[in-house]
């Protein structure tokens, strides 16, 4: 008889994340989300100069389209901004804060390729999908269903701890975690 997939400490894996420099670390199951609230926005436009976010639509709501066997999702993120200069001067060029020093994308590109051989230290029959804001993976939906944050009025997730000041990327795992976190209560009322 076959054995079932080993089910990994959720304990293990935020520590090994953690380990690999993300702040930020939730695990959710990787149940499909609902995708009214995606089709809406596409309905209304919003995704107009983002031709790509209307193809893979499916993969983009369910995991389990892009990892067979899908059962984690990791939310990961990383803070920006501390210890920048907030003076406002605007005699010189005014650059976002999550753009300066490194691409974020590479960051977060190398921290998820560290935490991807953790895991497989793990268990080295690991299939694993990890994106940073350019795959199918809709990075805030994930993050608030792992308890990150919440998705505000202004579309953005907001952390109690460190506000909007971060970015996010998620691994997807075909592996179940002993436990998740609670998706995180939205705060800005209605």
């Amino acid at each position: 008889p076959l054995m079932p997939p080993p089910v990994l400490s959720a304990d293990a894996v935020v520590a090994a994340a953690r380990a690999c420099q993300f702040a930020m670390v939730g695990v959710a199951p990787a149940a499909p989300l609902n995708p009214a609230p995606f089709l809406r926005w596409l309905a209304a436009g919003y995704g107009t100069g983002l031709s790509a976010m209307r193809r893979r639509v499916s993969e983009r709501l369910d995991p389990g389209a892009v990892v067979p066997g899908a059962a984690t999702v990791i939310a990961l993120g990383i803070p920006y901004g501390a210890g920048q200069d907030t003076s406002g001067r605007l005699d010189r060029p005014v650059i976002a804060r999550y753009a300066r020093g490194r691409d974020y994308h590479l960051v977060h590109r190398d921290r998820m390729r560290a935490l991807r051989g953790s895991l497989l230290e793990m268990d080295p029959t690991l299939n694993t999908y990890a994106c940073v804001d350019a795959g199918v993976a809709m990075e805030k939906a994930w993050a608030e269903r792992a308890g990150l944050g919440w998705i505000g009025k202004h579309g953005v997730l907001v952390s109690r701890l460190h506000g909007s000041w971060f970015t996010l990327s998620v691994m997807v795992i075909n592996r179940s975690v002993d436990r998740y976190h609670e998706p995180h209560p939205r705060l800005c009322g209605d």
